[in-house]
Order: structure tokens, then sequence, then C-alpha cells
């Protein structure tokens, strides 16, 4: 029913009593809401059952299928690994009805699902369940009131198999990250720079960050998880050493003053063209890999070698993935932006 209020009367004195008046009946419409959302099939119940509240609407509970390698146990909790480091919980989480009540229940890290008690009637289908304690079981059949029943496999008393799903996942945040795996590549060539006389290179590899960070409404925000170096070509006047020995270009990739290669950037200019990966230093760049602000990535030279004559022409990579979410610049504290 709709919300009636008291209003005032210009020149009326009785502005306590309506005050007093609206409050009631503020609390009385809130109060009536609440039992609607509340009662079981009531007015409201039944849509934010429909979008919450379903049973098997669950969040981590994945099996390790991957590393199963046979007999009566198993492990499930949170797939893929939570990113710990970035704040990610090690938890698995499920919203269900128990005991006549809507309630959401959880599991920290992995448990070791053990199939070897069931014994009668193998081979047999099993099922694995989250009850009220959070804690996921094995159970024979599915008549077991106040469980979320989410997987469902064959126990022959030896091995475990014909995993199947049942009921509503919802991906975590790093699932969603890791199907983006697969990186993309921004690179930059750069033929102006001649290391056997230039320290810093000439050539700046820009990544543009968030919408906050550059200001411009372009969403760049990228992680960076890997980069490379590629000589396409040697030779008097690109890479070159006539010699076996101290013929060797060392680099480094900088960006606000920080290394970000974990091994050193070494190039042997007797044996161009090549191409060299490199892995990033997560140590030392730690979350800053999440790029939310423009930056510039530039090598700088660390060493090179007497033999080298010449050291021109070459393309700097990194191998980068799209920042699922609204990326906040590290020192923001815009926090209608999260």
């Amino acid at each position: 029913m709709p919300l009636s209020l008291e209003e005032w009367a210009e020149g009326g004195f009785d502005y306590v009593e309506k005050i007093a008046a609206n409050f009631a009946s503020i609390q009385s419409f809130v109060n009536s809401l609440a039992q609607q959302v509340l009662a079981s099939g009531a007015e409201g119940s039944s849509l934010i059952l429909d979008m919450f509240d379903r049973p098997g609407i669950v969040v981590g509970y994945q099996l390790d299928i991957d590393a199963y390698e046979g007999g009566a146990e198993i492990l499930i909790g949170r797939r893929p690994t939570p990113n710990i480091p970035a704040g990610d919980q090690d938890e698995s989480a499920a919203w269900g009805t128990f005991a006549g009540e809507r309630s959401r229940v959880q599991q920290t890290g992995d448990i070791t699902l053990d199939a070897s008690p069931i014994l009668a009637g193998l081979p047999k289908t099993i099922y694995v369940g989250i009850p009220s304690s959070g804690t996921a079981q094995l159970y024979e059949d599915t008549a077991t009131p106040d469980v979320i029943y989410i997987y469902s496999l064959c126990w022959n008393g030896f091995n475990l198999t014909q995993f199947k799903r049942m009921g509503h996942y919802l991906p975590s945040y790093w699932l969603f990250q890791a199907m983006v795996k697969h990186a993309q590549v921004v690179q930059v060539s750069d033929w102006e720079t001649q290391w056997t006389g230039d320290t810093l290179a000439e050539m700046s590899l820009p990544l543009h960050g968030g919408v906050l960070g550059n200001g411009i409404g372009v969403n760049h925000a990228l992680e960076v998880i890997g980069g490379f170096v590629d000589i396409p070509k040697g030779g008097v006047g690109r890479f070159h050493s006539p010699s076996a020995v101290n013929n060797k270009l060392v680099l480094k990739l900088m960006a606000a003053g920080v290394k970000w290669n974990l091994e050193p950037i070494e190039i042997n200019a007797a044996s161009c063209p090549d191409r060299i990966y490199f892995q990033i230093d997560t140590g030392a760049v730690g979350d800053d890999r999440y790029v939310t602000d423009v930056e510039d990535f530039r090598l700088e030279r660390v060493s090179i070698g007497d033999n080298v004559v010449s050291a021109r022409g070459y393309t700097l990579g990194l191998f980068v993935r799209p920042i699922l979410g609204v990326a906040i610049p590290k020192d923001s504290d815009v926090l209608d932006q999260i």
C-alpha cells in the first residue's frame, strides 16, 4: 500500500504531533515491507528468492578435478586459487534455506571429501552437498533436507568418475580474470637508440591506465604479466659483435623508478636476430603490476660488452590482460567509484 504522510499548513502549530505521526507511519510501513519480504510466499518474497536466494547459488566449492589422480579422496574449495596478496579470501560461500531460514554459509580453504566409507550398492551415484555448517560433504542420495546438492559423481569403490555439476554457480572475480588469461601484446619499436652510446632508450611504451588515471574517460587499465625484447636483424649497423666474448648487452625495464624485469634482459649481439622473454618481478612491483594510472615503460642499459660494435633496432613488448571491473588509481580516495 502507498505511504501517506502528514503535511504542514502555513500558520499551524501542530508540527510536533505531525512529525511524531509521520515517524510512526514510516516505522509501520518499513516493518510491513520487511514482513512481506521475509514471509514465505508473501508479496515481494518470490522476487527476492528468484534473484538471490534460490538453493544452489554458490561461489567457490569447486572440485579439484585437475589434481585428482584416482582413489576415494578429492579436494573441494576455491578454484582457481584465490589471489591472497590482492586481498582475495580463500572462502567458498553458498546461499540457501536451512531450517526454514534463508542464510549464507561458507567454507574456508580446501577440505578433503572421502568416499571410502560408502560400501553398499557399488558402483553408485553419490552427491556432494553443502549443509548448514557450510562444510561440503558426500551423500549417498539427495533425500537429506536442508542441503544444497552441487555435484553428482560415480563411486565404484576404486575411483570417482562422471562428475556433473548441479545448481547455480556464480563465478568469482578471479575466475573472470582467469578467463582472460590469454594475454594481449602491446609493443613499440625503437630504431633510434644506439646502445653502444645511449644508456636510456629513446622510445617508451606507454600504458594509459583507467578512466580516472588518464582523465579522458578511456579505460585502458591492464595487468602486466610478462614481456619480451625482439631483435629482428643482426649485422653491421644493427646488433653486431665479431667476438665470442664480451659481446652482451644487458638491459632492464623501468617505470616510475622501479625495475620490472625479474631476470636480467641479456642480449648476445653476436647471435642476432633473437628474442628474449622476461618475467615480471612481482615481489618488487607488487600490486603496481595492475596499471590503473598512466605509466611509461622504458629500457635502460645495465652493461655492454667491450666487443659490441653496434646495438640498434629492437621491439619492446609487454604481455597484458584487462583488469575487470572499475579500475581505481592506487592513491585514489574516490570511494563512490569502487
